[in-house]
């Protein structure tokens, strides 16, 4: 309650970055245009070739619910309590009550997860999803695993990740049992590769049975890729593929990009410092439970595979949003094994953990991303900026501007302007052009304002600044 007494704030922002483009735009887009659609009927410069489960969610909420900035993000809002709800379910289950109260309170103080819950984004919906699928696949309830990982890849590539991590670890397990068999036959002299035991048989057969259930998914996601070369004639979006690198410098430096976002940002630097020795001990002393032993190292390989993932393809703070819950988790595990004599110390350093996690997400500085929560002062001070030109009446005035700024300048939907009558029609960013006025943003870098900033040709009009973000308006001094 306290976390959605937080966000009601929140809900009537503008719609900020890849909320408002590419995903905003899709959205409004496709509800404008009445399309119930498979990947055959989406625009790909709207969709940039991703599955399209979310888009069609957020389509469906808007139909019923109205377009308003208040509802998409109540949308967003609501998938963000369903996924808390999804993982305390998993931990509770799986775990106990103290792990799942934990972890959820761990993941609600995460500014990531504080700063994407608002927003219409489908990491969030990614996350809930590989929990759901995950769940199954340990609770071994296949039904919901095959419907759960089949909705997790339709809606972004980076689905697979987790589908291919329980394949990996099915295979592990399994190769495993088998091993055992074969051991146990060869004890009794039997060197055929089917056991005499009726019981064993059937074993090897479930296994069997329940590796070709987790690989649906995968025909599944096979199905989408076919309806895009059909289609389109690619099978992944064209752009996305030329940011894919094999080169073993960029793939290190991607690997140690991942791993510093996961584990040593806004507070679980501390978190992996006290991680570590407990990890240690907690396999070399003591005797690991057999299911949290099996879920840990499930961690471990989706953990890996998704950072491996992340460093061939290009990548941005929000994705780690779907291993983050099995970093804590696995954490916790640990943690709380390796003092369960030790009450009081427990006691102590979860408190701690929680103080930390709490300076993280509301007290330290924060900064203009979408995975902070500061990138509510860069919209707020956007939306000021913009309004103060349709005051001024520059509706019609030719204007250099940043990328994401000719968007919230000429389309209403994304909550900068009113309506249609106040978009700016005039706006660019090339910089081949004589300009009546230059807008130029904080959030985005722009190689120009280095060269107009401080050019007497150039007068600064006026300038909006809130905690760190900053808009500024400059036009040729001889226009003044």
């Amino acid at each position: 309650m306290v976390f959605l007494f937080y966000k009601i704030s929140w809900l009537d922002l503008p719609l900020y970055w890849d909320e408002a483009w590419s995903y905003g735009s899709a959205i409004f887009a496709f509800h404008k245009e009445g399309i119930w659609f498979l990947p055959g009927n989406a625009d790909p410069g709207l969709t940039r070739g991703h599955p399209l489960l979310f888009y069609q969610l957020a389509v469906l909420w808007i139909h019923l619910a109205g377009t308003s900035l208040i509802s998409v993000h109540l949308f967003a809002l609501l998938l963000s309590c369903l996924l808390i709800a999804a993982l305390y379910s998993m931990c509770s289950d799986l775990f106990d009550q103290t792990t799942a109260r934990t972890v959820s309170l761990l993941l609600l103080l995460q500014p990531l997860f504080l700063a994407q819950s608002t927003l219409l984004l489908p990491e969030v919906l990614l996350a809930l999803l590989t929990l759901m699928t995950v769940h199954s696949y340990f609770k071994k309830r296949w039904k919901r695993y095959i419907l759960s990982a089949s909705l997790l890849v339709l809606t972004k590539e980076s689905g697979m990740v987790a589908v291919a991590a329980l394949i990996v670890d099915k295979l592990i397990f399994a190769g495993h049992r088998l091993s055992r068999l074969r051991e146990k036959e060869a004890r009794q002299g039997n060197d055929k590769f089917l056991p005499r035991d009726q019981k064993d048989r059937s074993l090897i057969l479930t296994e069997t049975l329940e590796l070709l259930m987790i690989f649906i998914p995968v025909f599944v996601f096979i199905s989408f890729l076919a309806i895009q070369k059909i289609r389109y004639g690619w099978f992944l979006y064209p752009e996305h593929t030329r940011m894919i690198t094999a080169e073993g410098k960029a793939l290190v430096a991607g690997l140690k990009q991942v791993f510093s976002r996961l584990f040593l940002q806004t507070g679980r630097n501390v978190f992996l410092l006290l991680f570590m020795p407990c990890l240690a001990y907690y396999f070399f002393f003591l005797k690991p439970d057999e299911k949290h032993k099996h879920f840990i190292r499930f961690s471990f390989i989706f953990i890996l595979m998704y950072g491996v993932f992340s460093a061939f393809n290009f990548f941005t703070v929000r994705y780690i949003l779907s291993p983050l819950p099995f970093y804590l988790i696995t954490g916790l595990l640990v943690l709380q094994a390796s003092m369960e004599k030790r009450k009081v110390l427990r006691g102590t350093i979860l408190f701690l953990l929680v103080a930390v996690f709490l300076y993280n997400g509301f007290a330290a500085p924060p900064n203009e991303s979408d995975a902070s929560r500061g990138f509510r002062n860069t919209i707020l001070v956007q939306r000021e900026a913009v309004r103060y030109a349709v005051t001024m009446q520059w509706n019609d005035k030719l204007i250099y501007t940043t990328f994401l700024m000719q968007y919230y300048l000429s389309d209403p939907n994304l909550g900068y302007i009113d309506d249609a009558s106040q978009r700016f029609t005039r706006v660019s960013n090339k910089n081949d052009l004589s300009y009546d006025l230059y807008l130029f943003c904080s959030n985005e870098n722009d190689p120009l304002y280095r060269k107009i900033c401080c050019n007497a040709d150039y007068q600064l009009i006026r300038r909006f600044e809130l905690k760190g973000s900053w808009v500024e308006y400059y036009r040729p001094a001889q226009k003044n």
